[in-house]
């Protein structure tokens, strides 16, 4: 679509589609998209390119990441709440309205990866985190797609990128398998 170019006024850190093909959606720092206030997510229909304008949720800092179905939108970043109820780095929302969902894992640090496995029943995160849902996860997890319970996970216990000088960044999850990089400066990791 050459004619698809929207306008924001920050960073996008993000983009997703969704697995029907209607829309793709961004996440960064931005505020405004096309003239109109969206707080850190937007979604677009893909038919012309339009902003949705049922789908306005408020993410009250940064978001990095951001992966679809076709009825949940799942992010992840440093924010602490959407839409006025917290969330720590994670969050869910309805595709259809934005309406904040009811899963609500924690991470201890900042997420920058979500993937969705192929069956869609888990989403794998990666970041600079230590722990999920309080318990020791580094780096990397897996989380129930539907009620948000951390599941584990075999490589969270070999790579320990956490803190400000390591992280997994980028994350692609293909089938059952999640494709990861990440770096490390010293310190911890």
């Amino acid at each position: 679509m050459t004619s698809w170019a929207p306008a924001v006024n920050g960073r996008i850190r993000g983009i997703s589609a969704s697995p029907d093909g209607s829309r793709v959606y961004i996440v960064g720092s931005f505020t405004q998209v096309d003239g109109k206030t969206r707080s850190r997510i937007a979604a677009f229909n893909t038919s012309d390119g339009s902003l949705v304008s049922s789908f306005a949720p408020v993410i009250n800092s940064d978001a990095f990441s951001v992966i679809a179905t076709n009825q949940t939108v799942y992010v992840g970043g440093w924010f602490t709440a959407v839409s006025n109820t917290p969330r720590s780095r994670l969050a869910a929302v309805r595709a259809s309205d934005g309406a904040l969902t009811g899963w609500a894992p924690t991470a201890s640090g900042t997420v920058y990866g979500v993937g969705l496995t192929e069956a869609q029943d888990r989403v794998v995160v990666t970041g600079s985190f230590e722990e999920l849902n309080g318990q020791a996860a580094t780096s990397i997890g897996s989380i129930d797609a539907t009620t948000g319970t951390s599941y584990p996970f075999a490589a969270n216990r070999v790579v320990h990128n956490t803190g400000n000088s390591a992280s997994l960044m980028s994350l692609k999850v293909k089938g059952s398998t999640a494709y990861t990089s990440g770096y490390w400066f010293g310190g911890t990791g």
